[in-house]
């Protein structure tokens, strides 16, 4: 509107010294044909950002706290991938799952909590669930070791009112699929401030 960038009749207004990254996926390899383009500064081939690297480098630099949550949050995930294309080799890269990676961090002192829906379907003899959350394998492992990672799992629930049916039904397919890391961070650079941010 009016030969700006803001967003028209939001709640909030934008704001300045805000830094979006866009990612073309989670791990976007460094390979052709995405290397044939040529970079926006017309400098060389098109390297693409890495969100699972970012996602690493913003974790391992917090101090205070880290907060994850999603509606699947496989503790298992491996994050350092090579730039080249392909999955890490567990056997060289064995810490490099997210669960070694908070649990690290929560053992050096940073608050680490994790929520993650709590599918319906999850039990004893399915963790994984029906579709595939890991979201009891996830709390089990975190909780049955010193992890010092604080995990709940958050189920989907209608008000007590509503019929028996309704609920089910809302509790099994209703489900948040935001997925956030939440860091705090270093002050920004130029900035007369020594707080750290979001």
């Amino acid at each position: 509107e009016g030969g700006t960038n803001e967003v028209p009749r939001a709640y909030f207004p934008s704001r300045t010294g805000c830094k979006v990254k866009l990612y073309q996926d989670a791990h976007t390899p460094a390979v052709p044909p995405v290397t044939d383009v040529t970079a926006t500064n017309g400098d060389g081939p098109y390297d693409p950002p890495c969100l699972w690297l970012d996602t690493v480098a913003a974790i391992e630099a917090a101090e205070k706290f880290v907060y994850v949550c999603g509606w699947a949050v496989w503790d298992e995930l491996p994050l350092r991938r090579p730039k080249s294309g392909g999955l890490p080799d567990a056997a060289v890269d064995g810490e490099d799952t997210l669960y070694d990676l908070l649990t690290r961090k929560a053992q050096s002192g940073v608050r680490v909590c994790v929520m993650a829906w709590e599918e319906k379907f999850s039990c004893d003899v399915a963790p994984c669930g029906l579709m595939g959350t890991h979201d009891h394998t996830m709390r089990n492992r975190f909780n049955g070791t010193n992890s010092g990672v604080k995990v709940f799992l958050c189920p989907r629930q209608k008000r007590k009112a509503e019929r028996m049916m309704e609920s089910a039904w809302a509790e099994t397919t209703y489900t948040h699929h935001q997925k956030c890391v939440i860091v705090d961070a270093a002050p920004v650079e130029g900035s007369d401030s020594d707080k750290r941010r979001m």
